[in-house]
């Protein structure tokens, strides 16, 4: 199954509805499985460079199959060769917690992303937005 438009917006606004709660304003970007952008949303009020973190941490997601926070701790590990991955994808990564693999049916469809608080706030508020999918 592809990850379709209407089913990434509905993603990003339950998600942008809890950052709102919890007052915190922040940008939500999907991509699919292959990191290419399907949505992104920043709120009003929402720091000017939230939009491009939040494509890079769903990039990272999207690569790996896993959550980007998985991939930061590995990078603590292995630098070198992140810092390399990372350069060579134009920039397009950024290795931080914030991101969580879109799975249906047990396929990893695409990736969503989210800066605007910490990094902790920033999953949570993902996780918000994938609920949708339950």
């Amino acid at each position: 199954m592809a990850l379709d438009l209407a089913t990434a917006e509905k993603i990003a606004q339950a998600g942008l509805a809890h950052a709102k709660e919890m007052g915190i304003k922040a940008s939500f970007a999907i991509v699919d499985d292959s990191g290419n952008m399907v949505y992104l949303a920043r709120m009003d009020g929402a720091p000017f460079f939230s939009p491009n973190i939040a494509m890079g941490k769903a990039f990272v997601s999207s690569a790996w199959r896993v959550s980007s926070g998985d991939i930061e701790k590995k990078a603590q590990a292995a630098p070198y060769f992140y810092e390399t991955a990372a350069t060579m994808s134009g920039g397009r990564m950024i290795i931080r917690q914030g991101a969580l693999p879109i799975v249906v049916g047990g396929t990893v469809v695409g990736a969503a992303g989210v800066s605007g608080g910490t990094s902790i706030q920033d999953e949570e508020i993902v996780q918000a937005g994938l609920s949708v999918l339950s």
